[in-house]
């Protein structure tokens, strides 16, 4: 039996098995954020979570960590930007939220798939 193909799932095969291959060394959630974020000595690993953050510039798949004093999101692979001069800059995405700025939390659904959430 030969099972062939198609060039957009070789791509998604690739971006799993390059995601699991750069994070399983790491081993845990907890080891990762604390690669990522500088923890305080008081700060607690609650819970962790595979997401996307949406921006201007479209959606970066990620890690969501929450702690007892943040929230945070980093980025799985680099995003790539040019300067004004033409050079590209590689970089990590990251997003760190203290507790105390967040006034509230609002739950949305993806209309047209009902069941992503």
């Amino acid at each position: 039996m030969i099972l062939s193909l198609g060039p957009k799932l070789l791509e998604i095969v690739k971006h799993k098995l390059s995601y699991g291959a750069k994070i399983l060394p790491l081993g845990r959630e907890g080891k990762i954020f604390n690669k990522n974020f500088s923890a305080r000595d008081t700060e607690k690993l609650l819970h962790a979570s595979r997401c996307s953050i949406y921006t201007t510039a479209g959606a970066i798949a990620g890690i969501l960590f929450v702690t007892n004093e943040r929230v945070g999101f980093c980025s799985d692979r680099s995003v790539k930007t040019y300067s004004a001069a033409g050079e590209m800059f590689k970089f990590q995405y990251k997003v760190s939220i203290p507790l105390g700025k967040i006034k509230g939390v609002g739950e949305s659904v993806n209309t047209k798939r009902p069941s992503n959430y």
